[in-house]
């Protein structure tokens, strides 16, 4: 078991998990740009069906080549840290400008859109001074 986790990134703290993504959303390898690394990402969820706006992301994997993979709890009941405190941080790597692959594209993309976006946009309502936190890290305004 521990050589198939082997470079694989699995933060349980919230100080950890930012910096993984943050890492992620940044790395290149060796003489390239992030714009020529390719990334590799999948969600985990509560629902089967997309356009489910109740639906919830419990966790983001991703890779960007052998031995250099991690797995975030985004929505889980064994994290120790809050959606709206990583949020910003699984949206840079979103962001990130990897081109991305994925397990099935349509859908994670519809779990991004709806499920993300509709919990992401529920935290501003509850909380204005969300916005800005969300923007300064996620590098992207909500309006």
């Amino acid at each position: 078991f521990p050589v198939t986790i082997k470079g694989y990134d699995i933060p349980t703290t919230l100080e950890e998990a930012k910096q993984v993504l943050t890492r992620y959303a940044n790395y290149s390898e060796a003489g390239k740009e992030v714009s020529n690394t390719m990334m590799a990402l999948d969600f985990e969820t509560t629902t089967l069906f997309p356009w489910n706006q109740k639906g919830r992301v419990i966790a983001m994997s991703g890779s960007v080549g052998p031995g250099k993979a991690f797995s975030v709890w985004v929505v889980h009941k064994e994290s120790t840290y809050k959606f709206k405190d990583i949020a910003p941080y699984v949206v840079a790597v979103l962001n990130s400008k990897h081109p991305k692959c994925w397990w099935d594209y349509k859908y994670d993309y519809g779990i991004a859109r709806s499920c993300l976006t509709q919990r992401i946009l529920e935290l501003t309502e509850e909380d204005p001074s969300f916005e800005e936190y969300f923007t300064s890290i996620a590098g992207m305004t909500l309006s």
